[in-house]
């Protein structure tokens, strides 16, 4: 059976300081490597258990979508990661686009979220580039928006 894993290569991630749902007034962030914790979060649980209860009881809370990290390289004069250090410097809240791209589609799969960028930080090493990593608070719900063919 032939696998029908979808390749990362080529993913887009972008902001904007302002929403846009059809995000074409997005940034693109340049030089990022890796994505991380997409959709990860999960919900809390809520004990409903009382004293008529066999076995504890619960029903789920809301969701917490938690923390992403993205890894890159850093460069100082991109105008996404300018967007990205403006938004930490002043703990603002700022909408974020991934679209994946899919084989034989017009659009990607997308995920859409609105997050704080808490860190953005820069890692120096002899003989090497200057490696950034940002963690994003996210904010309410990811969305997720299937391919246009």
């Amino acid at each position: 059976m032939a696998s029908t894993a979808i390749k990362s290569q080529g993913t887009i991630v972008s902001c904007s300081t302002t929403y846009d749902a059809a995000a074409t007034g997005y940034t693109a962030i340049s030089n990022i490597q890796s994505a991380n914790g997409i959709g990860s979060g999960s919900a809390s649980d809520i004990d409903v258990t009382d004293l008529n209860s066999t076995a504890k009881e619960f029903l789920q809370g809301i969701k917490d979508e938690g923390e992403i990290s993205l890894a890159l390289k850093y460069d100082y004069s991109d105008a996404g990661q300018t967007i990205v250090q403006t938004a930490v410097d002043g703990s603002n809240l700022i909408y974020w686009d991934v679209e994946i791209p899919i084989a034989g589609k017009s659009t990607g799969l997308r995920l859409s979220f609105a997050g704080t960028p808490k860190t953005f930080s820069k890692d120096l090493g002899v003989d090497a580039v200057v490696d950034s990593s940002i963690t994003i608070k996210v904010s309410g719900a990811v969305s997720i928006t299937d391919p246009v063919i």
